[in-house]
């Protein structure tokens, strides 16, 4: 199974130095919770996975704000990038801010295949939480499927009225 090693933003949106965050703890994945005062720089972890897997920012965009706002206000040109270390045959894919093509990142390393096996939307931000406590029930469910990666064609529901999901079987 592929698994996320590492992410390493630098120069992006509120992180100024390299902001390393390990994903592993010397084998195993480690869950990753990121708290603290207003304006230390959380949203820009999460920025930084949407910019690297879709190349735009999308509650950035809502608000007027544009690619060029992505480097951090005191980075040169060129020193705005965002890495993910994963294990297996992708490696290392690198999205570089390009100051001449702004809305573009230039990538290394296999962009496609991260793409292809990172469901969209994988992040959680506070506004996606404070609607999903007004959310119906089946709109709960359906965000749910949908975070997870997961679609209702995976589940098929058994005689017992559980579920079923990759060999396995809920209530």
């Amino acid at each position: 199974m592929i698994r996320m090693k590492r992410i390493v933003l630098q120069g992006f949106r509120g992180a100024l130095a390299p902001l390393p965050i390990e994903l592993t703890r010397g084998g195993p994945p480690v869950s990753v919770a990121i708290y603290g005062r207003n304006g230390t720089g959380k949203s820009s972890v999460t920025d930084a996975w949407e910019w690297l897997l879709t190349g735009r920012v999308e509650h950035l965009a809502r608000e007027g704000a544009g690619p060029s706002s992505y480097p951090h206000f005191a980075v040169g040109n060129g020193a705005t990038r965002v890495t993910v270390e994963v294990t297996g045959p992708i490696g290392t894919v690198t999205a570089d801010f390009d100051p001449e093509r702004i809305t573009r990142p230039r990538f290394t390393g296999d962009i496609d295949a991260l793409r292809a096996i990172t469901p969209h939307p994988c992040h959680i931000r506070f506004a996606d939480l404070a609607s999903f406590v007004f959310m119906s029930k089946t709109e709960r469910y359906d965000k749910l499927t949908q975070f997870m990666g997961l679609s209702v064609s995976w589940f098929s529901v058994n005689v017992t009225g559980g579920w079923y999901y990759n060999g396995i079987v809920g209530v």
